[in-house]
């Protein structure tokens, strides 16, 4: 009877168990298995399936991605009611840091993925081992040090520092920096970088890159941007720069100003007519007044 009891018990549990798996899929990364792996600082998507046998509100789908001492990246979608039987799909979009550290061989990462209900009960559960790789080839822009304005006229210098974050060597790499609005562009070559944390040789260098900014340039605000490529990869990163250049309204400024300075070159013409007319108005009356005393004069000798 023992036996039939545990027997009995057994057929239950594996009867319930894969049902219970079976209510939540989870693909990462195109995997359904673990471990998978992922290259740092890609974007990787879940594809999380489901079906529940009752009824919930506000369900909700969690996905998250801890490593390094307790550090996290997590996303979710939206709450939305569970009806039984019914079959969900969700797709969502995690970002592996670009500045997580690789997992060393036999180490891993941990991802979740949650399914909650609205209050916060935990509905299915799925885990898997994450392990972090980096590419074959690739490039980082690590800084661009760089004034925040530049006077027209004047030469803009900037200081570039590139990075080979791949795993292979870099060969003939070059930067470019150029302002497209303006037409102007420069470029160095910041040589061959060997593969991160390669022993003894470089896997960054730092350029000084510099472009003439024209006399003529308006004054504004313009796209400053960074390339640096080789043969197998590149990697562009934008910023801006102010130029403190000819104003937009300068020639509309001239033009009031050139008519001022005509209408001054005339002011003194009118001044004088002015003044002569008043010369003249004072003559007169001083004329007529002097030429009426003279008469009272003659009159009053004639008495």
């Amino acid at each position: 009877m023992k036996k039939l009891i545990i027997a009995l018990v057994a057929l239950f549990v594996l009867s319930v168990i894969p049902s219970a798996m079976a209510a939540m899929s989870v693909d990462v990364n195109g995997a359904s298995d673990s471990p998978v792996s992922v290259i740092r600082g890609d974007t990787i998507p879940v594809k999380v399936t489901f079906d529940e046998s009752l009824d919930y509100q506000d369900v909700t789908v969690e996905v998250q991605l801890r490593y390094e001492h307790s550090k996290k990246v997590e996303v979710s979608t939206k709450a939305i009611d569970v009806v039984a039987g019914t079959t969900y799909t969700r797709t969502l979009n995690i970002e592996v840091p670009s500045d997580i550290e690789l997992t060393a061989p036999g180490d891993y990462y941990a991802l979740t993925v949650q399914l909650k209900d609205g209050n916060g009960y935990e509905l299915e559960w799925r885990s898997f081992d994450i392990m972090v790789q980096r590419t074959d080839d690739q490039l980082q822009i690590q800084k661009v040090l760089k004034p925040l304005t530049i006077e027209a006229g004047k030469t803009l210098t900037a200081n570039v520092v590139v990075k080979n974050t791949g795993s292979d060597k870099m060969d003939d790499v070059y930067v470019r920096m150029s302002i497209p609005e303006l037409g102007l562009v420069t470029e160095e070559r910041a040589g061959d970088l060997v593969a991160v944390d390669t022993d003894y040789k470089a896997d960054a260098n730092e350029l000084a890159l510099s472009l003439n900014v024209p006399a003529n340039t308006a004054a504004g605000t313009y796209t400053l941007e960074v390339k640096a490529y080789n043969g197998d990869s590149e990697t562009i990163k934008k910023d801006t720069i102010v130029v403190s250049g000819v104003n937009s309204t300068t020639g509309k400024t001239s033009d009031i100003t050139n008519q001022n300075k005509a209408g001054i070159a005339i002011d003194p013409l009118l001044v004088t007519a002015v003044i002569l007319a008043i010369v003249l108005v004072v003559l007169v009356i001083v004329f007529v007044k002097t030429k009426k005393g003279e008469n009272k004069l003659e009159e009053e000798s004639y008495y």
